[in-house]
Formats: C-alpha cells, sequence, structure tokens
C-alpha cells in the first residue's frame, strides 16, 4: 500500500519543494492509490518479503534488475518500503523502542555487501548504518527521502530515480535491512518487518516476465 502512495498534485503545485522535503513534512508519503496497490503491470513488479531479524543483525536480499531496465531509454524508479511494529512508549523522545532501516546497494558482490555489513555488525552503530561506505567509494543508492527522516517512524518509503543507462552497476542489488536495539533491545528477541521492492520504468516494457524467470530459477 505504501509503494502505491504519491504526494497530491495541489501540494506539488503549491510547496517550493527542496528536494521533496517539504511535500514529506507536510503530508507524509502522500495518498495511496488502491487500485495500484492491487496489481503489477508489465512495466511495473513489486516483490515482497515478510521476515524476523534479531536485534543488531542485517539481512540481505537479492534484486534482479533486468537487462531491459537497465538500457531501454526512459525514467527508471526503484522505490523501497519497510514497514514494521516495534514496542513503543508515549514519550516523544525515543519513541520506538527498536530500530530499523535498510539500504538499496548497488555495482558490489554480496560478498562485499555481507563483509561490509558484518563490520557494521562488530563495530559501535553507525548513523544510519554507517550508510555502508565501501573502500571504493559509496555504493548505496541515494533515495528521496534520506535514510535520516525515514528511520523516524516504523513505515518507511524511498525512491532512487535514474534517467540513464544504469549496465554498468550489475544485474543484481542488494537490499539490506538492520535492525537495532534501542530502549526495548532486551524486551524483543526478535523484531518482524515486512519489506517490498517496486522496479517501474515509465517505457512499455514486459519486466514482470523478465522477473519471473530469474526468481524461478
Amino acid at each position: 500500500m505504501a509503494l502505491s502512495a504519491d504526494h497530491p498534485a495541489d501540494l506539488k503545485e503549491r510547496v517550493t519543494s527542496d528536494g521533496g522535503r517539504e511535500h514529506f513534512r507536510y503530508a507524509g508519503y502522500g495518498v495511496a492509490d488502491v487500485s495500484l496497490a492491487e496489481a503489477s503491470e508489465d512495466n511495473r513488479v513489486v516483490m515482497a518479503i515478510e521476515d524476523s531479524l534479531p536485534i543488531d543483525r542485517f539481512a540481505v536480499y537479492e534484486v534482479p534488475i533486468p537487462t531491459d531496465f537497465q538500457t531501454v531509454k526512459g525514467v527508471r524508479h526503484i522505490k523501497v518500503s519497510l514497514a514494521f511494529d516495534p514496542p513503543v512508549r508515549n514519550s516523544r523522545k525515543e519513541y520506538l523502542g527498536v530500530k530499523m532501516g535498510y539500504h538499496l546497494v548497488r555495482g558490489k558482490s554480496a560478498e562485499e555487501v555481507f563483509a561490509r555489513f558484518r563490520k557494521w555488525e562488530t563495530e559501535e552503530k553507525e548513523e544510519n548504518g554507517g550508510a555502508a561506505v565501501f573502500e571504493n567509494g559509496s555504493a548505496i543508492c541515494k533515495m528521496t527521502p534520506l535514510a535520516s527522516m525515514q528511520e523516524a517512524g516504523s513505515l518507511q518509503v524511498g525512491t532512487f530515480v535514474r534517467k540513464r543507462d544504469i549496465s554498468h552497476h550489475g544485474d543484481s542489488y542488494y537490499l539490506v535491512v538492520r535492525c537495532e536495539g534501542k530502549w526495548a533491545a532486551n524486551m524483543v528477541e526478535e523484531q518482524t518487518f515486512s519489506v517490498a521492492v517496486e522496479l517501474w520504468h515509465e517505457a512499455e516494457l514486459e519486466l514482470y516476465q523478465q522477473i519471473a524467470v530469474v526468481l524461478s530459477a
């Protein structure tokens, strides 16, 4: 449902946006489109999973990126939604008892991704997961809104948009979901969550079939 949300046209017209930040401050992630949430299209595919994580651990999910999505001219969108149900308290300060976040990594192997986040797992926790800076520069997809804004809540939605060919980043991206203990760390053994990824290319492509073949292999 969150993946289907967008900001109303009137809001976009009337609010001067600082990289979209004002839109999110006024209207959160926007208004959900139920019909869009209920169905996939040839050029728009949603992949989702329900899972759980122990405190201060992470999970990695491979996201297939079809060749047409990488190379065909047009605007391509990758949208991620993460939802979880942590213990909460009435105080606005440290409202959430458990913190979660995600990173979409490109241009790195699965081995490199696991190695980087094992370092996060064993060392003092860094702000927003350390943004997973790799030796050869950051491989993190910059989402809108930024992680610092998303991670204030238990429903997080971010979008990565590119207009140019992205084939040099490979056929697989990796979605890293991490779970951090806050004041409820000793109360929760594992945190349940759902995460979904949407691939949408504005050109008329048969993405659904291409991804179905990869996932069934």
